[in-house]
C-alpha cells in the first residue's frame, strides 16, 4: 500500500540520501521501497472496479505534473533529489534480471516528442517590459489593447526586428502595423511589408552625418569633396515612427525605426545586400526554420552514432526504425538522409586531405587521389564487386575518384544546397589562385589598362580580381574533364558498372557541367547554360561603387565598366588563371572564358572566417561573418563517423523481392536505418530493436502503441523519438499533450460476423472450390483474349466447370454446414432467410462475370489505345510532334495490357486471379 506511513518512511529514507544506491541483486532490488514506487508509478496499478493490473498512464520524470514532483510531495525531499533517484532506480531495474526469467526487471520504453521553434511574438514596448511568447495569438493574453507581432532576426548579429505588414489610411495616412510573415512580400496601394527596429543601446541617429556613419558604403557618392547620400537611395533610409502597443501610429508611442522591405542592411551590426536580393530568407530568420525532411535526418544521424558507439549492444540492435505515414515521404527521407551522408563524408574527407597537404593545400591534379585516400571506404561501400581484383580493382577505385572528383567540383557551386553550408561557408575551405599577387603588383602588366585599374593599389587590384574568380568559379566557369559533358557521360557509365549508392551516379540524376563566361550582355538564342558579364551585372555594379577602387575619382559608366571587365579577364589570362576557350568568331564579339583546374588551390580553413561574396553582401557586420557552428563541428569530428551508414525506404511501392532483402539486411543490421509507411507496423520480423522514429504523429493512439511497439520486445529499454511540424495542427495538438498520444492502446479488431456482404464472398469461394476450377495467375486462364478482336468470353472449359450441377449440389450441402457455427449471428441478420445461400448459388455464374467486367473494360481500353495510336505512327502525313506523343500514348497501352495479362508477377501483382476476384468482392479477401 503506498499510501501506508510506513512505507513512506522507509521511502523517504531511501531517496533522502544521495549515497544509497539500489541494490544489485534481484531480491534485494524488488524489495526497495524506491523499486516498488516506481513500479506502481510507471509501470502496473490495479484497477478500481475489477482489482486486476492494469497499465499505469504514462508520464514524465520532471515537470509539474511529472513523477519527481509526486514523488516530492510523497516525501518532503527535493524535486531535483527525486528527479535523481528515480533516473537511477529505472536504471538499475534494466542492469537486475529475473533468474527465472534472465529478462531485466525495468525494461522501460522512453517516449519524446520533438517540435522545431515556432515563431517570438512580442507586443510593441521596450524590451524590458514587453509581453513574449513562443505561441502565435493577436494579443497579450487577458489585454486587447496590445497586439502581438511576430519577431525575426538578423542572421548575422541576431539583431530582433517586428516582421510587419503596414497599412495606410486613405483619407487620414494613418499608419496601422499588422502581422507578417517573412515570405510575405506583396505590395498593395494601401499596404507594404517592412520591418521594425527598436535597440535602446543603439538606436537609429536622426541626423544626416551620423546616419552617413551608419549606412553601407555604396549607398554614397562623392560630392564637392564630401560624401552624401545617393538620391535614390534616401526613399530607403530607415523612418522614425512612433507606435502604440495598439499597434497604430501614435505620438505617446515608442520610437521605432521603420524599413521597407526588402532588407538592404541591418542596422545594427551594418551587414547589407545587393538590391538583387529580392528574398530576405538569406538575411534574416526567425527561430522555426528548419524542415521536418532535415530534423529526421539529424535526429536519426545522431541516434544511429550514439548505438554505434555503444559496445553493449549486439551489433544487430544497432539500429533505427521510422515511420511515416506517407510513402513518398518515406522515399524523400530516404534519399534526404543519404544525399546528407555522402556529401558530409566527402566534405570531412576534402577537410582532412587539404589539411595533410599543408599550408599549400591541393592542386587540381592530386585532389580526388588526395579525397580519396582521405576518405579510406572500405571496397564493399562502394564497389559493386567487393571480391575485386587487380585490373578490375584499379578500374573500380579509378570509377570512384572519378565521382569524387565531380562531386568535388560541383561542391563549389553557389548556395546550392540552402541547408547545409559547403566547406567555404563554414570558413574551413579556402581557394587560391597561384600568382594573384605577384601578377597585381607587376606594374608593367597594367599600364594599357583604364586610369581606375592603372592608379589602383596591388591589394585592391587582388580584390576586384578575386571578386572576378571566386564569382566564375562559382558558377562553374571551369575547364576540368570533370565538369566536361563527355567525360561525366564516361564517369556516369563507369558508375554505374562498378560503383553502388549512394557513390554511383544514378541515370535519372541531372549532371550539371561547366559554364562559359562571357564577358558582354546575354544575347537572344545565347545557350542558357553559359555566364555573362555584362557591366550591368553584379560584378559591373561591384567596379562602380565608390569603395571598390578608393583611389579612382572618376565616376565609371557602362562603358568604362565594360572596358575594364575585358582588360582584367585579358590580364588574369597572363597568369595562366583564366584561357579563351570559346575563340572570338567575329571581328566585335568577345571570347569565352574559363578558369583551368591548374589555377586553383584548395586550402584548409580553421572555420573561423566564412566565405564573403561582396557581389550579394557588400558590407560585412562590423563582427565580420560568422560561421555555423553545428557543421564546423560536423566537418571537423562527426561527419567522418558516418561511412556505412545508409538508408533505404521500405513501402508498398517497393518491389516484393527488394522489400524482402531489405527486410533481411536490416533484421540482421546490416541495413541500420529503414524509413518506412505503415507496412512494417505487422508482421514482419526485425529482430532486436532499440529505437522507434516516428516523422510525423500517426493518426491514433492505437497506431502510435503498434509502432512504438517494434522497439523493445526483447526485453530492454527503447526510446520512441516522434518529430511534431509546426505546420501540422494534429502534430501540436499531440506535442503539447504526448500522454494522450502514448498512453493509447491496440484495441482487439471487430469482425462482424453476420455482414451479408462476406458471407457471400465466403459461400461462393465454396462454390468455386466445388468446381475444381482452377483460375490461373491471370484472367487470361479464364477468359477468351486470342484473336485481333477477342470477345473476353469464358472459356469453354471454364463455362463447362461452372455449369455442373453436381457440384453446385455439392457448394449449396458444404456451405450450410459451414454456417451452423455462426447460427445464432445470422438468426438476428434481416437479410438472412433459409433460402438465401441457395439464391446466392443460382447467379453464382453472373456474379462472376460481373466480377470479370472491370478487367474487361481495362482490356478493351488498353486495346484501343494501343490501335488508334499506332495508326497515328504509322501516317507519315502526321507531325513529327504528334507522332511521338503517339509511340509514348502507345507504349502506356502495351505496359497496361502487360500488366493485365502478366503471370509472372504473382505474389504481387494487382491483377493476380485470386487477389483480383477478391478485390472486386466475389472471394474472401
Amino acid at each position: 500500500d503506498l499510501s501506508d506511513p510506513s512505507f513512506l518512511k522507509q521511502l523517504q529514507v531511501r531517496i533522502s540520501d544521495s549515497n544509497l544506491h539500489p541494490p544489485t541483486d534481484y531480491q534485494g532490488f524488488i524489495a526497495d521501497p524506491l523499486s516498488i514506487w516506481i513500479e506502481n508509478t510507471f509501470g502496473v496499478t490495479i484497477e478500481k472496479d475489477s482489482d486486476r493490473l492494469i497499465r499505469t498512464t504514462p508520464k514524465s520524470i520532471t515537470g509539474p505534473d511529472g513523477a519527481a514532483k509526486q514523488l516530492s510531495n510523497l516525501t518532503g525531499v527535493s524535486e531535483t533529489r527525486c528527479i535523481e533517484a528515480i533516473q537511477e532506480g529505472l536504471l538499475a531495474g534494466y542492469q537486475c534480471s529475473d533468474p527465472d526469467t534472465n529478462f531485466p526487471v525495468f525494461a522501460f520504453r522512453l517516449h519524446q516528442f520533438i517540435s522545431r521553434g515556432d515563431n517570438v511574438y512580442a507586443s510593441l514596448e521596450s524590451p524590458k517590459s514587453r509581453y513574449i511568447t513562443v505561441y502565435g495569438q493577436q494579443f497579450v493574453p487577458g489585454d486587447r489593447s496590445r497586439i502581438l507581432l511576430p519577431i525575426v532576426f538578423c542572421r548575422e548579429c541576431g539583431q530582433e526586428y517586428y516582421c510587419v505588414r503596414v497599412h495606410r489610411e486613405p483619407d487620414s495616412n494613418q499608419r496601422t502595423f499588422q502581422p507578417r510573415d517573412l515570405s510575405d512580400r506583396y505590395h498593395e496601394e494601401e499596404t507594404e511589408p517592412g520591418f521594425l527596429y527598436n535597440n535602446p543601446d543603439k538606436p537609429w541617429p536622426e541626423t544626416i552625418e551620423e546616419i552617413i556613419e551608419r549606412v553601407p558604403n555604396d549607398w554614397l557618392e562623392e560630392h564637392r569633396g564630401s560624401s552624401r547620400l545617393k538620391k535614390n537611395l534616401r526613399k530607403n533610409l530607415p523612418e522614425r515612427i512612433y507606435i502604440g502597443p495598439h499597434g497604430r501610429g501614435s505620438d505617446e508611442g515608442l520610437p521605432f525605426s521603420y524599413v521597407k522591405a526588402p532588407f538592404r542592411f541591418c542596422l545594427n551590426c551594418g551587414v547589407s545586400y545587393g538590391a538583387r536580393q529580392v528574398s530576405d530568407i538569406g538575411k534574416i530568420t526567425s527561430l522555426g526554420t528548419e524542415g521536418r525532411s532535415t530534423a529526421t535526418t539529424i535526429l536519426s544521424l545522431s541516434a544511429i552514432r550514439h548505438l554505434k558507439n555503444e559496445d553493449s549492444l549486439d551489433e544487430k540492435a544497432k539500429k533505427l526504425l521510422s515511420f511515416t505515414d506517407n510513402r513518398q515521404d518515406a522515399s524523400l527521407q530516404a534519399g534526404h538522409f543519404n544525399d546528407f551522408v555522402e556529401i558530409g563524408l566527402l566534405r570531412s574527407a576534402l577537410l582532412r586531405a587539404a589539411k595533410d597537404a599543408g599550408p599549400d593545400g591541393l592542386s587540381h591534379d592530386e585532389l580526388s587521389l588526395r579525397v580519396f585516400d582521405a576518405l579510406d571506404l572500405p571496397l564493399d561501400l562502394y564497389a559493386a564487386r567487393p571480391e575485386a581484383k587487380f585490373r578490375d580493382l584499379e578500374d573500380t577505385k579509378k570509377a570512384l575518384r572519378n565521382v569524387i572528383g565531380y562531386r568535388l567540383y560541383h561542391d563549389l557551386r553557389r548556395g546550392w544546397r540552402v541547408t547545409s553550408p559547403n566547406l567555404e561557408q563554414c570558413g574551413l575551405l579556402e581557394i587560391d589562385y597561384p600568382s594573384l599577387r605577384e601578377l597585381c603588383e607587376a606594374e608593367d602588366e597594367w599600364q594599357n589598362c583604364h586610369s581606375a585599374l592603372l592608379t589602383a593599389t596591388p591589394e585592391t587590384r587582388v580584390s576586384i580580381c578575386k571578386v572576378l574568380l571566386d564569382l566564375m568559379r562559382r558558377e562553374l566557369a571551369i575547364k576540368v574533364d570533370y565538369l566536361d559533358s563527355q567525360f561525366q557521360e564516361r564517369i556516369q557509365q563507369q558508375s554505374n558498372q562498378r560503383l553502388i549508392p549512394p557513390w554511383s551516379i544514378d541515370e535519372k540524376e541531372a549532371i550539371v557541367g561547366a559554364e562559359v563566361c562571357y564577358p558582354r550582355p546575354r544575347k537572344r538564342g545565347d545557350y542558357g547554360g553559359d555566364f555573362f558579364l555584362s557591366p550591368r551585372s553584379l560584378f559591373g555594379q561591384y567596379l562602380r561603387r565608390r569603395s571598390t577602387i578608393p583611389n579612382n575619382n572618376e565616376k565609371l559608366g557602362l562603358d568604362a565598366t565594360q572596358e575594364i571587365i575585358l582588360q582584367l579577364l585579358q590580364i588574369i589570362r597572363v597568369a595562366g588563371l583564366v584561357e579563351e576557350v570559346a575563340p572570338s568568331k567575329e571581328k566585335d564579339e568577345v571570347p569565352g572564358y574559363q578558369i583551368p583546374g591548374s589555377a586553383i588551390r584548395w586550402i584548409a580553413g580553421d572555420g573561423t572566417k566564412p566565405f564573403h561574396d561582396p557581389l550579394r553582401v557588400p558590407t560585412e557586420s562590423k563582427e565580420g561573418g560568422r560561421t555555423n557552428p553545428f557543421f564546423v563541428s560536423f566537418y571537423q569530428e562527426i561527419a567522418f563517423e558516418s561511412k556505412g551508414v545508409e538508408a533505404r525506404e521500405h513501402t508498398a511501392q517497393v518491389p516484393y523481392e527488394l522489400r524482402v532483402e531489405r527486410e533481411d539486411a536490416f533484421r540482421e543490421g546490416r541495413l541500420p536505418i529503414l524509413y518506412c509507411s505503415p507496412t512494417m507496423e505487422l508482421g514482419i520480423d526485425i529482430a532486436t530493436l532499440n529505437i522507434v522514429n516516428m516523422r510525423n504523429i500517426p493518426p491514433t493512439p492505437a497506431n502510435y502503441a503498434q509502432r512504438s511497439g517494434r522497439a523493445g520486445r526483447s526485453g530492454q529499454p527503447a526510446l520512441v523519438f516522434s518529430y511534431c511540424t509546426t505546420g501540422s495542427p494534429h502534430d501540436q495538438y499531440f506535442f503539447k499533450r504526448p500522454e494522450r498520444m502514448v498512453a493509447g492502446a491496440v484495441a482487439p479488431p471487430k469482425l462482424e460476423l453476420a455482414n451479408e456482404d462476406l458471407i457471400q464472398a465466403h459461400v461462393q469461394a465454396v462454390w468455386l472450390a466445388s468446381t475444381r476450377q482452377f483460375l490461373g495467375t491471370s484472367l487470361r486462364d479464364v477468359l477468351d483474349v486470342s484473336g485481333d478482336n477477342p470477345s473476353l468470353e469464358l472459356l469453354p472449359s471454364v463455362k463447362d466447370a461452372f455449369q455442373n450441377r453436381k457440384a453446385k449440389a455439392q457448394a449449396l450441402e458444404s456451405a450450410r454446414n459451414v454456417l451452423v457455427s455462426i447460427k445464432e449471428d445470422l438468426q438476428s441478420a434481416d437479410w438472412y432467410s433459409e433460402g438465401w445461400v441457395e439464391e446466392v448459388l443460382n447467379k453464382v455464374v453472373l456474379s462472376f462475370e460481373q466480377a470479370c467486367e472491370r478487367w474487361r473494360s481495362l482490356y478493351r481500353a488498353a486495346a484501343k489505345q494501343r490501335e488508334t495510336q499506332h495508326k497515328i505512327v504509322m501516317d507519315a502525313s502526321r507531325r513529327q510532334e504528334d507522332r511521338k506523343q503517339a509511340k509514348r500514348l502507345r507504349r502506356e497501352a502495351e505496359a497496361q495490357l502487360e500488366l493485365l495479362l502478366d503471370s509472372r508477377s504473382v505474389m504481387h501483382s494487382d491483377f493476380y486471379s485470386y487477389r483480383y476476384f477478391a478485390s472486386e468482392g466475389f472471394l474472401p479477401g
